[in-house]
């Protein structure tokens, strides 16, 4: 979730991740056959599968300080301190399809060192790369390192330094080629949308109750993705979603959405934690594709039922053009697994005024 500080609450475990890179670090030498993890770490995990995110709980705390809690850049005093006297030129590649270190990571530092100084040398590529669900198209990769070589080589060897730039590449199903034409360039992240707010017309009225399940899925392996992700899990009981046509949206064309959609619902929650989760999917004649996801937690406190909420849920964001005749399907359920840890405290949410806002180009 996106949150003015990344440390403030307990969101939903990204399950997937957590476990297949503790899998993927385990020793497996025969020569050396005792664990090369600390015992605390070993705690730790066991601790992260076995229960609910809680803030009173001293174990959570200390999982949060130790994994979590300032170890970004973005949190590092010193950096900023010598950000503001000396300008270190960055380069950033972020994947708008990355699930690990989503877009808002790389969104928040760039407007952060923006505020440093509105021309510093901060030069930004996102696009469907360089993580293991993106495509990594051979020709992206290409594109992405002929514009760091001049950058990196006008700062090493001298030289006239590139303007600082934003790319953003228009993310394409893995059968689709990489074009150039394809990205954009620009000089802030506000001319990456235009304002007008696009609204789903339905709502939702929730009848009967809705329980967050525990289930618990076995993680995916991590390794660059050549098949069709793994389907998430649909529970019914909790699961609502919504259809349109990109073109209802669009005036008749296609709909080239552009950074982060977000989705506001109005909720009743009986319980005193809830998981939130939503998914955009485009689906085409032939295939869906996960345009982006999002993802909120609410906790009131043990013993405190939530009650009426206004929620607002940012998506990670991307940069896709939906074909006018093809679908946008909104999905909203206390479940995304295998990719989050589903909340093992029960609840019940009635949701209604459901409203999805697009950033359109």
């Amino acid at each position: 979730m996106e949150r003015p500080l990344s440390i403030d609450g307990f969101g939903g475990l990204k399950l997937s991740f957590v476990n297949g890179l503790y899998a993927s670090g385990l020793r497996d030498d025969a020569a050396r056959p005792y664990p090369n993890y600390p015992d605390y770490f070993i705690g730790w995990h066991a601790w992260l599968n076995a229960t609910e995110p809680n803030p009173l709980d001293p174990l959570w705390l200390q999982i949060r300080d130790g994994v979590a809690g300032f170890r970004s850049i973005y949190w590092q005093q010193a950096f900023w301190n010598t950000a503001v006297h000396n300008r270190i030129p960055i380069f950033q590649v972020q994947g708008f399809t990355d699930d690990l270190f989503p877009l808002p990571e790389a969104k928040r530092m760039l407007l952060a060192i923006n505020r440093v100084e509105s021309n510093y040398p901060i030069t930004s590529y996102f696009g469907d790369i360089g993580h293991p669900r993106a495509s990594n198209k051979t020709a992206e990769v290409d594109y992405v390192l002929d514009l760091i070589r001049p950058w990196l080589a006008a700062y090493l060897k001298g030289g006239t330094a590139p303007a600082p730039k934003i790319y953003a590449a228009l993310t394409k199903p893995r059968s689709a080629a990489f074009s150039p034409s394809d990205v954009l360039v620009l000089d802030s992240w506000d001319q990456l949308y235009q304002t007008s707010p696009l609204v789903n017309p339905v709502t939702f009225a929730q009848g009967g109750i809705t329980w967050d399940p525990f289930v618990m899925e076995g993680a995916e392996e991590l390794k660059p993705y050549t098949e069709v992700p793994p389907e998430p899990a649909r529970v019914i009981g909790s699961y609502a979603s919504y259809k349109v046509k990109a073109k209802q949206l669009s005036g008749g064309t296609d709909l080239t959405i552009a950074g982060q959609p977000t989705v506001t619902l109005d909720a009743v929650v009986t319980g005193h934690r809830v998981q939130l989760n939503v998914r955009l999917i485009e689906e085409a004649s032939t295939a869906d594709y996960l345009i982006t996801r999002g993802t909120y937690t609410i906790d009131a406190g043990s013993g405190v039922d939530i009650g009426h909420r206004i929620v607002v849920i940012p998506t990670y964001g991307n940069y896709w053009r939906v074909p006018a005749n093809n679908k946008i399907r909104l999905e909203i359920s206390n479940v995304d697994s295998p990719y989050l840890t589903p909340s093992r405290e029960p609840s019940t949410t009635a949701i209604s005024s459901v409203r999805l806002d697009v950033p359109i180009r």
